[in-house]
């Protein structure tokens, strides 16, 4: 009984698939890679070496199964910030209203920014849009309910 409570729970507390596969994956590759001798003029000393190289092997699949993890979150809903259009329809440019886009949307789902650029995202996931932030006046994100 002890051993199926010891279950549950960590079950209930592990964190998603993706960040586990993210961390097995990265851990094969630290394991399988033991040193890269072009670094060695570099960085002389084995045991620095081996930290910076399992650093640079390990952010990669890590990162991978966060962002995994953190774009299903997204799609389904389940923590997600949303905008409302109104900022769109009233202050963006006139591509908005002249090609009737975000028609029948009130409400975006906020998925990210990078760069010069916003990330949204329709509550159906049927239709995403990339926003310049300068064409924004501003950008209020409310948590969905």
């Amino acid at each position: 009984m002890l051993i199926g409570v010891a279950v549950i729970s960590y079950r209930w507390s592990a964190p998603p698939f993706w960040q586990i596969c993210g961390l097995v994956i990265a851990l094969i590759l630290i394991l399988t890679i033991k040193d890269i001798k072009i670094l060695e003029p570099i960085i002389p000393n084995p045991s620095v070496r081996s930290v910076v190289l399992a650093i640079g092997i390990g952010i990669l699949p890590v990162s991978y199964g966060i962002g995994k993890t953190n774009a299903h979150v997204v799609l389904n809903g389940k923590s997600v910030k949303v905008v409302t259009t109104m900022i769109f329809k009233e202050y963006g440019t006139d591509a908005y209203k002249s090609k009737g886009l975000l028609e029948g949307q009130d409400t975006l789902k906020f998925i990210g920014a990078a760069g010069d650029y916003f990330f949204l995202i329709t509550l159906d996931n049927s239709t995403i849009y990339v926003v310049k932030y300068s064409d924004l006046h501003f950008l209020e994100l409310k948590t969905l309910h």
